[in-house]
């Protein structure tokens, strides 16, 4: 069984659209992180833009969900939707995990309520990514 799922790593790899794929992801990832930041503007009054390397943040987990879930999108073995979000979520969690640990109180129900918006903004653009996905990788 593993060696079929690194064979259909190495054929996902070798895929000719992979790479847009990819660059997909970052992309969506880069229209959560303004849909985030002008959400958290119009909540918090806290300006993120002037931050850029916070939009790392929430690229970089789209970049890796992508890579871990499209295997899994282009055999159609399971939901790709749901594969994809749980891969994104999970990779961001673990991204924003150390800043959760080592923050003090005042800080972690922020950074809590920061990944729980997290999980509901990425929804549409994961279903987007997703659907753009399957298109390329038949």
């Amino acid at each position: 069984m593993q060696s079929s799922y690194i064979s259909s790593i190495k054929n996902t790899v070798s895929d000719k659209n992979f790479g847009l794929v990819v660059w997909i992801s970052a992309g969506v990832g880069l229209f959560t992180y303004l849909i985030a930041t002008a959400i958290w503007f119009v909540i918090a009054g806290v300006n993120w833009f002037t931050f850029p390397i916070i939009g790392l943040f929430c690229i970089v987990p789209f970049v890796l969900g992508t890579l871990i879930a499209a295997p899994f999108i282009k055999t159609k073995k399971s939901s790709a939707f749901f594969l994809l979000y749980i891969a994104i979520i999970i990779s961001f969690i673990f991204i924003m995990l150390p800043s959760y640990l080592m923050s003090d109180a005042s800080t972690e129900a922020w950074v809590l309520l920061f990944i729980i918006g997290w999980c509901i903004i990425t929804v549409l653009p994961v279903y987007i990514l997703c659907y753009f996905a399957k298109k390329l990788l038949k």
